[in-house]
C-alpha cells in the first residue's frame, strides 16, 4: 500500500507541494524542500518574474522513496526517508534553520501525516 500511495502523491505533486522524481529517472521517490526545516509550514521558493528563474534557497530536502538504498532490502510497507542539510555551514547558528535532530522529528512527522492525508485522497478519488 505503501508503494501506491507514493505513486499517488508523486502523482498529485502540486497538491502535496513535492517533486516526482521520477521525471529524472528514479523511480518510486518524491521530494519536498524546506527552507526552515518545518516541512509543514514550507515557505514559497523565492522565483524572479522577470526570469522565472527559481533561486534556491538553503535549508533542508526531504527524499521519500520505497527503493531500497543498501543491500538490505526494505520492509514491502516501508519507506526510507533521506533529509538532506544544504544550508552553508558558515551561516552558522540563529539563520532561521533547524538542528538537524529536529528537521528529522519534523520530516517524520510531516511523513506520516502526508500519507495519512494521500490515503484519504486516495480512498475518495476511488470512490
Amino acid at each position: 500500500m505503501v508503494q501506491i500511495l507514493l505513486r499517488y502523491i508523486a502523482c498529485h505533486g502540486s497538491r502535496y507541494e513535492v517533486l516526482d522524481l521520477l521525471q529524472f529517472g528514479t523511480p518510486d521517490a518524491v521530494v519536498c524542500h524546506s527552507s526552515s526545516g518545518s516541512f509543514f509550514h514550507r515557505p514559497p521558493s523565492t522565483i524572479t518574474l522577470s526570469t522565472r528563474k527559481v533561486e534556491p534557497l538553503g535549508g533542508y530536502s526531504l527524499v521519500l522513496t520505497t527503493q531500497p538504498l543498501t543491500r538490505k532490502p526494505l520492509d514491502k510497507d516501508a519507506v526510507q526517508l533521506l533529509l538532506l542539510k544544504s544550508t552553508p555551514s558558515e551561516l552558522g547558528v540563529g539563520n532561521g534553520v533547524l538542528p538537524a535532530e529536529r528537521a528529522l522529528q519534523e520530516a517524520q512527522l510531516f511523513t506520516r501525516e502526508l500519507f495519512r492525508v494521500a490515503a484519504q485522497h486516495c480512498e475518495r478519488d476511488l470512490l
